[in-house]
């Protein structure tokens, strides 16, 4: 029997390129799920691809609606000495439009190029493609539900540097970057609706001014005219159905706010999640496979370390998800809710966290849990990083037709009329609970803590009232 160890055999060319491109996809994703704007993230793709793919150069263009069709530029990588601006690149069926990025946003499609000294259909950019060192050439549409973005477009110095699996996996590459520029324009979208509720809110608090100064100088100058005290009542009433009215389409933007957090939620969920998870099984299949080939060790090392990353960018996008909206607010309810807030909470803090709510505590309508949870949430917060408490408790309770909700500390406390209590989130929490026709206040002085109490009126669940 020979006991002498057997050589590995080396990493080949096709599984030296699936393991670079899977190296370039991981990283690509821990990009995504870390994205703030939007130019900075085609930015960091495009490195990505040269330093760490290993391309001589990579570039990210956004399809135009013009009459040339034109591709524009919008981030780049690599050697390009000037290529793009000496290039006329365009997504028409004409000849300057049948290279691999205007094919590949025209028809959806990856096209590849793996050989431009020698394909006539590049033609039109050969020879400054060959001065700088370009042999082969990939470009992967970018595709947000059916509608092509643009395209992004290796370049490499090799001939046939593009395999099918390479090729797929970059496809799947450039579809994660479209969805993740779909998602910080939903971002962008959703700030700006923010921006726009607190200018609302702003306008509101103005009018409500201006409507009460209104109201005063009417009643100082008709007190004594019955037909002039009825007309300040009619300006009362206005104001009453002005207010209404506002608060209505107040509660009905935070609304849209939460299904917009909601629906983020989701496909945060149902896209970068699942597909982190499906690329972390893929790839812990590819381990696998090595350690049974007898793969060398620093390559074993590196799939590890790329599994590592994997399931950390799974746990950024669940922690992500649940910052949104937790997903257990609309499949459990208001309880569950609040106890998974108590249990994350609980895991970062050193001190104790109770929750104590009634047995018979019913279902309450959607809109109202969310506003309970808002308030919850946001009292929460505050506690943990101002109060420097031993012991925090919450508490829910029905009385008739209204739910009072509290969270009270132990910790250093303070006087209410010395500090600006909008810093501690009781204005939020306050238009909220009025919103819904309800009230909320805080409770607080030096050494002896601080309690925040909302009580709003009750909107049982549809689901509930029927069972009643």
């Amino acid at each position: 029997m020979n006991d002498t160890p057997q050589a590995r055999p080396p990493l080949g060319l096709e599984d030296y390129r699936t393991a670079r491109a899977l190296l370039a996809m991981s990283r690509s994703n821990h990009a995504l799920v870390r994205a703030v704007r939007e130019n900075e993230l085609l930015g960091q793709i495009c490195q990505i691809m040269v330093r760490t793919a290993g391309y001589r150069m990579a570039w990210v263009g956004f399809a135009e609606h013009d009459d040339r069709k034109s591709v524009q530029p919008v981030s780049r990588a690599g050697q390009d000495d000037g290529y793009l601006e000496s290039i006329r690149v365009t997504w028409a069926d004409t000849e300057h439009g049948r290279g691999p990025t205007g094919t590949a946003v025209r028809t959806g499609k990856p096209c590849v190029f793996r050989d431009v000294g020698a394909d006539p259909l590049f033609a039109p950019w050969r020879s400054e493609a060959l001065r700088r060192g370009y042999a082969s050439v990939a470009a992967l549409p970018l595709l947000s539900e059916g509608t092509v973005l643009g395209a992004i477009t290796l370049y490499a110095g090799e001939p046939d540097a593009f395999d099918e699996q390479e090729v797929a996996l970059l496809a799947d590459l450039a579809d994660n970057l479209a969805y993740g520029i779909t998602s910080l324009r939903t971002r962008s979208a959703r700030d700006a609706a923010e921006k726009a509720l607190q200018a609302s809110n702003e306008e509101l608090e103005r009018r409500v001014r201006e409507r009460t100064a209104d109201l005063a100088s009417a009643n100082a100058q008709l007190r004594d005219e019955i037909a002039e005290r009825r007309r300040v009542e009619a300006l009362i009433r206005q104001a009453d159905e002005l207010l209404r009215g506002e608060q209505q389409k107040l509660r009905q933007l935070l609304d849209v706010y939460e299904k917009h957090r909601q629906l983020i939620s989701y496909e945060i969920h149902d896209g970068v999640a699942q597909r982190l998870t499906a690329a972390q099984m893929t790839l812990e299949g590819v381990l696998s496979k090595c350690k049974a080939a007898g793969c060398p060790p620093d390559v074993r090392e590196t799939l590890g370390q790329v599994a590592r990353m994997l399931r950390g960018g799974i746990d950024e996008a669940r922690r992500l998800m649940n910052g949104l909206r937790p997903l257990v607010l609309d499949e459990a309810g208001l309880l569950d809710a609040i106890d998974y807030l108590v249990c994350e909470a609980g895991q970062q803090q050193d001190f104790e966290i109770r929750c104590t709510r009634e047995v018979a505590f019913r279902r309450l309508a959607s809109p109202l849990e969310t506003a309970v949870f808002r308030i919850v949430q946001e009292a929460l917060q505050n506690a943990c990083r101002h109060s420097r408490c031993t012991l925090i408790e919450i508490r829910l309770e029905q009385h008739g037709d209204r739910v009072r909700v509290s969270v009270g500390d132990d910790g250093v406390g303070f006087d209410p009329a010395k500090v600006d209590t909008g810093r501690f989130g009781l204005k939020g929490i306050r238009q909220r609970a009025e919103l819904f026709g309800g009230w909320a206040a805080i409770q607080s002085a030096p050494g002896e803590g601080t309690t925040i109490i909302a009580e709003l009126p009750i909107v049982e669940a549809r689901a509930e009232s029927e069972e009643a």
